[in-house]
């Protein structure tokens, strides 16, 4: 008889736990980690067992002093980037809610005036990849462009390869790598016409 609940192992909720998160998200959260560990002095320093007012405190200093290696000023995204790191790490590793704990108060105040004293200096810009243009989008798709030739094979590679980047992977190679057959599925639409559509959805910045 068939059950309506699976066999779960203890591996199998690690693994689930483990991909909950993207790889992004996992080197985010690698970096600030490091870094922290590194501005404590140690490398072994175990600041998973500090007390909440020692962490907050060196949280505080870490926070106000940290650079880039080459002195310069982090950018405010970069240094929200950090914060969002480590109080990740810090709330599943600790059991720490740091960001809602009286503790952290006087860390958070300076946090912030860190990313006012940022914006003056003008680090609080973010800077976004520029898009193809439409003159560029144009060479691309002319059907004169050997690039995109179809009726070669790299050529239709390319095509079909620059048609999904361009139109559905919203994260670049990182949904690329995990698509296949399965992800894409044919249907008709109102007119009798056939055409593909995406049918798995895909991770993105807010979705995992």
């Amino acid at each position: 008889m068939n059950s309506i609940f699976a066999t779960i192992s203890t591996d199998d909720l690690n693994l689930l736990d483990s991909e909950k998160d993207s790889k992004s998200t996992k080197r985010t959260v690698k970096r600030s980690v490091n870094l922290f560990r590194e501005f404590l002095g140690k490398e072994d320093e175990r600041f998973e067992e500090m007390s909440k007012q020692d962490m907050a405190k060196a949280l505080r200093l870490f926070f106000a002093s940290v650079r880039k290696q080459d002195g310069e000023d982090l950018k405010k995204s970069s240094l929200n980037s950090l914060k969002y790191g480590l109080t990740k790490y810090i709330k599943e590793h600790c059991g720490i809610d740091c960001e809602n704990c009286e503790e952290f108060a006087q860390c958070w105040i300076t946090y912030k005036a860190k990313l006012c004293d940022l914006q003056k200096k003008g680090k609080g810009a973010v800077e976004h990849k520029q898009e193809i243009s439409d003159v560029d989008l144009q060479k691309l798709l002319d059907p004169t462009n050997i690039v995109f030739r179809t009726d070669t094979p790299y050529g239709l590679q390319r095509k079909v390869w620059w048609g999904i980047m361009f139109h559905l992977c919203t994260r670049g190679q990182e949904n690329l790598r995990l698509m296949n057959k399965t992800t894409f599925a044919v249907a008709v639409d109102s007119s009798g016409a056939e055409y593909v559509h995406q049918a798995i959805d895909e991770a993105d910045k807010n979705h995992g």
